[in-house]
């Protein structure tokens, strides 16, 4: 909008000139005005880091023959760089699913089922599932959960998706292969982003994923 008033404001003070130099007649050949603007624009840049502070402080041999039930130390963390602008960030946690026998909490016997051998301790602050863009792959043994959250992280600032994860109460013997869990963040510069509030809603993330998704969709 400024810049708009200022070409129109330039256009005013040709227009004057104009009259100017027709009311005088020839006692001055010409009356000239020149100027110039150029325009410098920084680009911005995200950038962030993806740690697991308390399963890195662990070590090895806390991830080394875990038993049904147990409770383990998993922090995903996504870390703003100091210079970064503001991001929606968003990150996808993979897990392992399996036919299994489970025992449920009363110490009963369940029929075999596909069960995700892990499940997430509580979500961290601001941290929301987007469950409409859950991914499952058969043939892969896998299930990719989506979450987004509500607010915008800014340089320096930390987000933890959750603490923990808790491995499923399998009858014994039915999981005798190494598992793991991956986890991917995706950080979105926030600017151009459309929200109705101070935070974004579940449908409002849901949009900038796929947007994003697309975006780095192969050709």
């Amino acid at each position: 909008m400024s810049v708009k008033k200022g070409f129109g404001f330039k256009a005013a003070l040709a227009a004057a000139a104009l009259v100017a130099v027709l009311a005088i007649g020839g006692i001055y050949a010409y009356l000239t005005y020149t100027q110039s603007v150029t325009n410098t624009f920084t680009v911005g840049k995200v950038e962030a880091e993806l740690t697991e502070p308390a399963w890195t402080a662990a070590g090895d041999e806390a991830h080394r023959d875990i038993y049904p039930g147990q409770t383990i130390a998993k922090d995903p963390t996504v870390t703003m760089g100091a210079e970064s602008n503001p991001a929606v960030v968003f990150m996808e946690a993979t897990y392992p699913k399996k036919e299994v026998i489970t025992v449920g909490a009363g110490g009963t016997r369940n029929a075999a089922a596909a069960t995700e051998l892990f499940t997430p301790g509580e979500l961290g602050t601001g941290w929301v599932e987007l469950t409409a863009k859950q991914k499952s792959d058969s043939a892969a043994g896998t299930v990719t959960r989506v979450y987004g959250l509500k607010n915008e992280l800014g340089a320096g600032a930390s987000s933890t998706l959750f603490e923990s994860v808790t491995f499923a109460n399998v009858v014994e013997g039915q999981v005798i292969d190494d598992v793991a869990i991956g986890v991917k963040a995706d950080v979105i510069q926030a600017g151009g982003m459309e929200k109705a509030g101070d935070a974004y809603t579940e449908g409002e993330l849901g949009a900038i994923y796929d947007r994003f998704v697309a975006q780095n969709a192969a050709p």
